[in-house]
């Protein structure tokens, strides 16, 4: 049959079709000034797949393959992301060799961190990515954000994404830059050979069916192989890169129809006639049916049909085309008997502007000549424009006529210069057009100096002068702001280059100069301000240093600051005399002075500016009294109870020694007693008898004074039969929960306890205990949200009535008595819209299949939200499709999570096993092993949903154990711990329970997930005031996270802002707004989303 001869010539047409097809897109690119990162790849993944084989000087890693992602599976995960986002996939396949140097990862991102940008995260870390295809996604993403302003199509997983703004400052390839300087050409060189890769066909392909095939059988191939292609090249006026292939159609009949010449005249442009000519042979005569395929939408038209032997098609957009035609006989009755089909790429009239240059000088009022040369077949016309960028207004300066036109600015600014080309035939209003900036400047005036000369202290006079150049010489005015009143003041008007000012008050100011050119017409052509602090000379420091006795020798010394440096000047006031003496005169910063009798005197300095005229600028006094002697301390040593031996203890200081007397006062009596007449011995032993209030004393004075006394010290002192040592309470913060009140006590015949609590909403108090020998008590406060006293009262044995008492202060767990709703199953957290494939689930996982974690350091670790959140989308996948394949991973996942716990009295904890520094601050680093209010929650919804859907009584056990943990305290008495009652009785669930905590709003909230899956399943009351108390402390401090305006603090501790958690806030807020049916949450979603919103 004809078929059959003609298959070595379709196979020859198809080899030159991959030659020429390589050709014409490497010509293509090379015409090309920039590579754009946006738009439809211009190779196919075949290419890319074959340029990686056939280049690369290494294997495809065995790490990707360990992971199921071969390198078409590779290639073709780049190509579905870049896809999904408008990014070009061979420019990202590209830069992502550059980027791995051909996926070795020899820099400083290992292989295993997915990362194939170098992309780090907040903290300055290099980010590991879960899987091959986010790693992906993140660089593509990050591709985007330099390329485009367009927001992104997939949830962003780029860390760098928000630190890039503007958006779309480098659409192009060129505009990528990195340490490497040839970066960007290293890039474009691998994508035009990407581009340029010969896709290797095989020879060996069946194209038909053999002649034996029935009817039915060639009716099937002729649909599925309706066109064969092959390539020639042809020349017309313009170059045209056509393919042609050739077959047959067969009929019952043997008649030999052949397509003999296909011809295409025609320019190779748009909007021009093109003429298909064709002929062919046939028994009966040949009927010609002509057709055009636009191949950028895949779309056939046909431009003729049955007739004669020729048609005519005008092009009317720019891009590839496949013309044919479709022969048969003139008495067949199939729809074709025999085709051919030729490719074309149709082109805009190439029309191109080759120069734009701009000549003049760059200021107002000069004559600016804008010339520019292009090139098109027909010949070029051109327009000028120019658009004033103050204004964004276009002026047309010059039609379409010659290549030059001139234009004068008259007002300084930024400009657009630019031309518009067009082909002499064009129709259209512009072919092709440059623009350029400039700056226009007015006449040049500049201020060259503006120099202070002055003390910078107020009365100073202060000389300002400046220099400028101008053409025609310079004016110069002088100004003075007033920062605290924000007033100007004029001290020179336009003449001399020098002026003078004296301030009158400290303060901030503005110095200035106004410049103009003399023959200038404006108020100014140029100005420069200096800021200065005028002061008040301030002395920083008056220190005396001495024994403050007489005879003794003192030091002043002061500080003080001024612009050409302090001199110092001493003085003493006898306040009994009121006469000063200068100790020393203007000089040094210090003086030395010894006062020979006792009594006040002021000690003082004057300061004043090396410079300055005035006989002081600033000075300062400070009073001081001289003893003849001092007590220099007073203390009574003792167990603090009646019947115990004392003793009262003083030290002083004196000239020429000093003398003790002790004194004291039983207040009952109200009656000193001297107890010890002077002697050189500083302590006295006193046996106090009974309990009471006294005073006791000291009187000492110099061995040579005369005085009665030179100095005393008195003091108050309560003796009681008994002490309170401590006092605390112990618990769970629980309603109705037992709490153990203790205390300690001591005297001399033994001790009586006696605990009480007082209500603070009545001030009514209850004895809990009476006075008894045990030092404890249980307590169960009744009701919530109440306020009380808590307190002791202690006695001696032998004592008849309290000797003391202490108290403290405890509120109760703050509820709040919110309706709890109980959601659909699709509106509860982590219910995703889409099913997870498990054949898509790709992250780092040990030999087990248990997901890690890479930490900063690179190690694996075992990270319970990670696994927690591994576990979610499991949980949801069996739940939605009933498949045992998710239920069963998920529950080795669970228990595995669970074998890592750490079990204390039914509770299980989740360890993190890795040192983790908060915020990046090696200061807040929690040390391993911690815990963590989110992971307990996390936890807590995993082995919930998983009772929920199975039945499984372990679940349910292994809930119940995690919740435990959650049991509210009012102190931290224990590690680990989690949860805590502050001062005012609202409930914290701790994400980073580091000295007391962070307050972390996320964690926290993810924590209350967990409790509203467990309090779901069994309705435990101890579940639900835990519920109700979190969301109760939410709804009172989450004022205190929202930043009005702007983006929302991620813990209350640090206030750091992190736009990812911001969304995160907003997504929680509205899911407690489902909770609990509180509109307040769901307003607060909307305002924090009005703040921030991406």
């Amino acid at each position: 049959m004809y078929y059959k001869k003609k298959i070595s010539k379709v196979l020859i047409a198809i080899l030159i079709t991959c030659f020429i097809t390589q050709n014409i897109n490497f010509t293509q690119i090379l015409a090309q000034e920039t590579t754009p990162i946006m738009g439809e790849s211009q190779a196919s993944k075949e290419q890319m797949v074959q340029y990686y084989t056939e280049n690369s000087d290494v294997t495809y890693p065995q790490e990707f393959l360990d992971k199921n992602i071969d390198l078409e599976k590779f290639v073709g995960l780049i190509y579905d992301e870049a896809v999904v986002e408008g990014v070009r996939a061979d420019v990202a396949i590209a830069q992502i060799i550059v980027n791995t140097n051909w996926l070795k990862f020899d820099g400083k991102v290992s292989i295993n961190n997915n990362n194939f940008g170098s992309l780090k995260n907040l903290d300055g870390i290099y980010e590991t990515f879960n899987f091959i295809q986010e790693g992906i996604r993140a660089n593509i993403q990050h591709l985007k954000a330099h390329a485009s302003t367009e927001p992104l199509n997939k949830e962003c997983v780029d860390p760098e994404y928000d630190l890039i703004e503007p958006k779309g400052l480098s659409p192009n390839v060129e505009d990528l830059e990195n340490e490497d300087s040839e970066y960007s050409n290293k890039i474009v060189n691998i994508l035009q050979q990407i581009i340029g890769t010969q896709i290797t066909l095989s020879t060996d392909n069946e194209l038909y069916e053999d002649s034996n095939s029935t009817n039915e059988e060639k009716n099937s191939t002729e649909e599925e192989d309706s066109i064969l292609e092959n390539t020639e090249q042809k020349s017309s006026i313009a170059t045209i890169t056509t393919t042609e292939v050739q077959s047959s159609e067969t009929t019952d009949k043997t008649i030999e129809v052949t397509v003999d010449v296909l011809n295409i005249d025609g320019t190779g442009y748009t909007g021009n006639t093109h003429t298909i000519r064709s002929s062919g042979t046939s028994e009966n005569g040949v009927l010609y049916q002509f057709w055009v395929k636009d191949l950028s939408t895949n779309k056939w038209t046909m431009i003729q049909d049955y007739s004669k032997s020729s048609a005519r098609w005008t092009p009317t957009k720019p891009g590839k085309y496949l013309y044919g035609v479709h022969i048969k006989d003139e008495k067949s009755g199939e729809k074709l008997d025999a085709h051919l089909y030729k490719e074309i790429t149709i082109k805009k009239i190439e029309v191109t502007v080759d120069v734009l240059n701009i000549d003049g000088t760059g200021y107002t009022g000069s004559s600016h000549i804008i010339r520019s040369s292009g090139t098109s077949e027909n010949g070029v016309l051109y327009q000028f424009w120019v658009k004033d960028l103050s204004s964004n207004k276009w002026t047309m300066i010059q039609d379409y006529s010659k290549s030059s036109a001139r234009w004068t600015p008259t007002k300084p600014g930024k400009y657009l210069y630019g031309v518009h080309i067009k082909d002499e035939k064009s129709e259209k209003s512009l072919d092709v057009h440059l623009y350029k900036e400039i700056i226009i400047k007015p006449i040049e005036v500049k201020v060259d100096v503006l120099n202070i000369d002055g003390t910078g202290n107020i009365e100073g006079t202060h000389i300002i002068r400046s220099s400028g150049t101008s053409e025609n010489g310079v004016l110069y005015q002088f100004w003075v702001k007033d920062l605290s009143t924000s007033k100007w003041t004029m001290i020179q008007d336009y003449s001399k280059s020098s002026a003078r000012w004296t301030p009158t008050k400290p303060g901030k100011y503005l110095y200035g100069v106004h410049i103009k050119d003399e023959k200038s017409g404006e108020r100014l052509d140029a100005h420069l301000y200096n800021e200065i602090t005028i002061k008040q000379i301030e002395v920083d420091v008056l220190n005396i240093e001495g024994p403050k006795l007489v005879r003794g020798t003192h030091i002043i010394r002061a500080g003080a600051k001024s612009t050409n440096g302090v001199l110092y000047q001493f003085w003493v006031k006898d306040l009994s005399t009121n006469k000063w003496t200068m100790i020393q005169d203007y000089s040094k910063s210090s003086a030395r002075w010894t006062p020979t009798k006792p009594g006040k005197y002021l000690y003082g300095v004057h300061i004043k500016d090396e410079k300055s005229e005035k006989s002081l600028d600033v000075h300062l006094y400070k009073e001081i009294t001289i003893e003849a002697a001092i007590v220099n301390s007073l203390l009574l040593k003792g167990p603090g109870y009646s019947g115990s031996s004392y003793v009262l203890e003083a030290t002083g200081s004196s000239e020429n020694g000093v003398l003790y007397q002790f004194w004291i006062n039983d207040l009952s009596e109200n009656r000193w007693v001297e107890v010890q007449g002077y002697s050189e011995k500083n302590t006295y032993n006193w046996i106090l008898e009974k309990e009471g209030q006294y005073k006791v004393g000291v009187h000492i004075k110099d061995k040579k004074s005369n005085l009665r006394v030179d100095a005393h010290l008195y003091k108050d002192i309560k003796i009681n039969l008994a002490t309170v040592n401590s006092l605390e309470i112990v618990g769970s913060g629980y309603t109705e929960s037992p709490l153990k009140i203790s205390a300690e006590g001591s005297s001399k015949n033994g001790v009586l306890y006696q605990f009480w609590i007082q209500d603070l909403s009545n001030n009514e108090k209850t004895i809990i205990q009476a006075y008894s020998e045990i030092n404890n008590v249980s307590w169960t406060p009744e009701g919530v949200s109440k306020n009380y006293l808590y307190g002791v009262d202690i006695k001696d044995i032998k004592s008849k009535e309290t000797d003391v008492s202490q108290y403290k202060t405890i509120n109760l767990m703050q509820i709040k008595d919110y309706s709890i709703n109980n959601l659909d199953y699709n509106e509860l957290p982590y219910v995703n819209e889409e099913i997870i494939s498990l054949d898509e689930i790709n992250y780092n996982v040990d030999e087990e299949g248990i997901p890690i974690y890479k930490g900063s350091d690179g190690e694996p670790y075992y990270h319970p939200v990670v696994i927690s959140q591994r576990i979610f989308p499991l949980i949801d996948g069996y739940v939605k499709t009933n498949d045992s394949e998710y239920l069963e991973r998920a529950e080795l996942f669970a228990n595995k999570l669970y074998d890592l716990g750490l079990k204390i009295d039914e509770k299980v904890f989740f360890p993190y096993t890795f040192d983790f520094a908060l915020h990046g601050h090696q200061e807040n680093t929690m040390k391993a092993p911690w815990y963590s209010g989110m992971a307990q929650g996390q936890a807590l919804t995993v082995f919930s949903r998983l009772y929920n859907v199975t039945g499984n009584e372990l679940y349910l056990q292994k809930a119940q154990e995690t919740f435990n943990t959650f049991e509210p305290t009012y102190e931290v008495t224990q590690n680990p711990w989690v949860v805590l009652i502050d001062e005012e009785g609202y409930l914290w669930i701790e994400e980073y329970p580091h000295d007391g905590g962070t307050q972390a709003l996320n964690g926290f909230i993810f924590a209350i997930y967990g409790v509203y899956d467990y309090y779901m399943i069994t309705n435990d009351e101890k579940a639900k005031e835990i519920l109700q108390a979190s969301i109760n402390t939410i709804e009172e401090y989450i004022e205190d996270y929202r930043n009005e305006g702007e983006i929302s603090y991620y813990c209350l501790d640090h206030k750091v802002k992190s736009d990812r958690y911001h969304m995160i806030h907003i997504e929680q807020l509205e899911m407690l707004y489902k909770f609990t049916g509180e509109n307040y949450f769901n307003e607060m979603s909307n305002n924090f989303k009005s703040d921030y919103s991406k």
